[in-house]
This record gives structure tokens, sequence and C-alpha cells, in this order.
């Protein structure tokens, strides 16, 4: 019988090792030149300008002072909470949760360099995907602003490497779930219009668990459980079912050319309506004057534009 000599054994094991060298190179510089590129662009922003406001960054910096105050109950449920308690978690300094969105989106090219390399194996493809995520600048654009986009994108990027690792690996299947599930739960909390993210979720993840379908709790219940005790707090607080209040208000933006036709009953909340819309108002500039002809709290105010 032969037996192959320690020096066959070597040269076999040492082209082994240089395979495996080889296919981590293949990917790895790809991925390294990727994120070099998208951190030499946000260190450039970071140098050169500052956090940007928006309209709606006044609301989120106040939320999170009532946060951190233990006063939540003062925004009448104006706003989730989710992006708000990011700020806080930053120190309510708005340069550091301008790094820490940039953290995030460092995180978000990696993750979809991750995502696109497993579902295609191209090298390539995925780094031209990380490249085009990474110095995209819209993207680098909201990752300066302080607003929820920079922080719900990473929130769905997050899923979508959970996903794959899901159907790929099989260890750790439990806790990926519950991290998978606990993403798609936070989303809601940042931006309400991905409320409906674990139901769309629910069909892929239940295909994948083929073999125990009991695990579909792991992710099923930190996924809905956020939005349902949310929602519950603003109905048992205000009266007011949902995630937020303005929800009613919001009807306005497709009811608001027909307000010259609502019943007579509502002609104190009409009758302001135009006047300010006369004036290029809007009904966010109404709601004062409405608050004060009606007597109604925010809350109930939009409850009742909502059935308006």
């Amino acid at each position: 019988m032969h037996y192959p000599s320690n020096r066959t054994m070597s040269t076999a094991g040492g082209q082994h090792g240089r395979v495996g060298a080889s296919s981590t190179g293949h990917w790895l510089s790809g991925f390294v030149l990727a994120m070099l590129a998208s951190s030499l662009a946000r260190a450039t922003i970071l140098v050169v300008s500052s956090p940007v406001h928006f309209p709606d960054t006044p609301g989120y910096l106040r939320l999170a002072r009532l946060i951190g105050a233990g006063q939540v109950a003062s925004d009448q449920g104006q706003r989730t909470p989710g992006y708000s308690a990011f700020v806080l978690i930053n120190g309510m300094d708005e340069q550091a949760v301008r790094m820490a969105q940039y953290a995030l989106g460092l995180a978000l090219v990696a993750g979809v360099f991750y995502v696109l390399w497993k579902l295609t194996n191209s090298q390539w493809l995925a780094s031209l995907g990380a490249f085009l995520c990474g110095l995209n600048a819209g993207e680098i654009f909201f990752e300066s602003a302080l607003l929820t986009e920079a922080l719900s994108t990473f929130l769905l990027v997050t899923t979508l490497v959970l996903l794959v690792l899901i159907r790929d690996e099989s260890s750790c299947a439990s806790l990926k779930l519950i991290l998978l599930g606990a993403a798609v739960g936070i989303l809601p909390l940042v931006r309400p219009l991905y409320v409906y993210m674990p139901l769309l979720l629910a069909i892929p993840v239940l295909g994948m668990l083929t073999t125990c379908r009991r695990r579909f709790w792991l992710f099923i219940l930190p996924a809905v459980l956020p939005a349902i005790l949310w929602a519950s707090y603003l109905g048992s607080t205000f009266g007011y079912f949902g995630l937020q209040t303005v929800s009613g208000f919001g009807w306005t933006n497709h009811a608001g050319p027909f307000m010259r036709d609502a019943p007579e009953q509502y002609a104190a909340i009409r009758d302001i309506y135009l006047r300010h819309v006369s004036h290029g108002g809007n009904i966010w500039t109404s709601i004062p004057d409405m608050q004060r002809a009606t007597g109604q709290s925010y809350p109930e105010l939009s409850k009742t534009v909502q059935r308006l």
C-alpha cells in the first residue's frame, strides 16, 4: 500500500491554504476598498459641514429631552419614540448623533456587500453595490441630518442581513430570529410607515423554518410587541390607539380639497382650515386655532379631523 510522503501531504496542505487565502482575498480586497472610500467620504463631510436640521428636527430633540426627563406624555403622542431615544443615547449631542449615523452608514455598506456577495457569489457585484451605497450623496446627506432616515435604513438592511444568515446558516438560529424580530419591531417606532414589516416578513421567515416552525414565535413576538405596547400606551393615556396622534391630521393630505363640503357640525374646523389655506397655510398651521375653537386636546382634535 502506498502512502503519500510528508512532502506530498505538505504540498497538498499548502495548496489548500493558498486556495483558502486566495478565496478570502478575492472578496476582501473589494470590501476593504469600498469601506475605505466610504469612510473617507464621511470623514470629509464631517470636517467641512455641520449637522443638518429640518422642520421635523426640533420635534425629535424635544421628545428626546422629555424621554430623558421621564415626561413622555407631554409630547401627546405626536411622534414615535425610536429616533428620539437614539438621540438621547448619544447624549443629546448633535455631533455625536451625526457620527453615530456615519457609523451606521458604514455598517450599511458592509451589510450591502455581504448580502450581495452571499446572493450572487460575485465579488464584483458586491463591491459595486457597496460602492454605490457608500458613496451615495443622498445617503451621506441624510446621515448628516437629524432625521430618522439613517437609522431606519440601517435597520432595514440589518433585516436583510439576518434573513440571509438565517437562510444560509443553521447555527444560533434562535438568536438570529430574535434579533430579526427586534430589528423589525423597532422600525415602526422609528418610522411608523414600517408598521406592516412583521406581516411582510412572516411568510419568508416561515418558509425558512421548515424543520421547526415553533421557532417562528421567536421572530414574531419581538416584531410586533413594541408597536402594540406603544399604541396601547397612547390608547390608555390619550384615548388614541395608534402609533402617533398626528395620523388624523395627515388625512387632510387627501381630503383637504373636499373640506368645503364638510358637514355643518364641523363648521368651526372647516372654516379655520379654509382660512389658513387661503393664506398659504395648511392643517399644521391651523391646529392652534382649531384647538382654541373646539377646546379639544391635540389627540382629541386629531380624532375629530380623522372622522371629518
